[in-house]
């Protein structure tokens, strides 16, 4: 989905939300109520965009994080609020690949494909951001109330680190089938943790999509259950190979809301 059709797609949404306000301002009295609360959960994140990987020996996964944050909520009618978040959020993506078959090319033209060598990296682009989400939010339901939220979110780079490590092994049977002299036998492990906020872009902006459900459980206490698709619209590198390489990320967790 194009970033046209999708801000096409968040409006008609919006609109409906305020189609569905307007009507409940005509029908019910207000009862303007204000809700704090704290959430802790899981993300999943990976990024959209780059070269194709899916021909090349490099695999490229998802990073498993956190998120944690506070909760406002502003109700302006029995079925629609507007929710305001300020959240901790782990995003970025792992790639990983490892070569078993190493193949040394001799000055005469011959070829030699090791047995027992090999080389590799696994290594996770951690980005952590703090983000505010902003999301028009229609719930039905009293005690038990499902919702569903749709909106925007702002983000800011925290730290951008590259966390890893190189790992390759040159057998000693192997090793003497190479005219290279700088390749001999022997393994060889570099770990990395380098600082690559400097390359990344300090802001984010996307769209969000959610669901969930609110439960009184105690005197003025709910607890929420939710789950959001995070959709990056701003590049998070400033410079790159391509032209854009966004933010994508599924979150789920469970927030505790008091009603004041």
């Amino acid at each position: 989905m194009s970033n046209r059709s999708t801000i096409t797609f968040i409006g008609i949404i919006f609109l409906f939300f305020c189609s569905v306000s307007t009507k409940a301002q005509d029908d019910k009295i207000l009862n303007h109520k204000l809700s704090l609360g704290i959430k802790q959960g899981i993300s999943i994140s990976n990024t959209y965009g780059g070269p194709n990987l899916d021909d090349s020996q490099i695999k490229k996964s998802e990073r498993t994080g956190i998120t944690s944050g506070a909760i406002g909520i502003y109700s302006f009618s029995d079925i629609f609020s507007l929710k305001i978040e300020l959240n901790y959020e782990q995003k970025g993506f792992r790639t990983e690949m490892w070569i078993d078959s190493i193949t040394f090319f001799s000055d005469s033209g011959g070829a030699y494909t090791c047995k027992n060598s090999y080389f590799g990296w696994d290594a996770t682009n951690k980005y952590d951001y703090l983000t505010m989400p902003i999301l028009a939010n229609i719930h039905f339901g009293k005690k038990f109330k499902v919702f569903f939220e749709a909106g925007t979110y702002y983000g800011f780079l925290l730290s951008a680190r590259y966390n890893g490590y190189h790992d390759h092994y040159i057998d000693p049977e192997d090793a003497v089938h190479s005219d290279d002299p700088t390749i001999t036998s022997g393994h060889d492990k570099t770990e990395y943790n380098t600082n690559t906020r400097e390359g990344m872009t300090k802001f984010d902006l996307g769209l969000t999509l959610g669901t969930g459900i609110q439960v009184l459980i105690k005197n003025k206490f709910n607890l929420l259950v939710y789950t959001r698709y995070n959709y990056g619209l701003t590049k998070i590198y400033k410079k790159s190979s391509v032209d854009v390489i966004t933010n994508r990320t599924i979150d789920s967790g469970l927030g505790l809301v008091y009603n004041l």
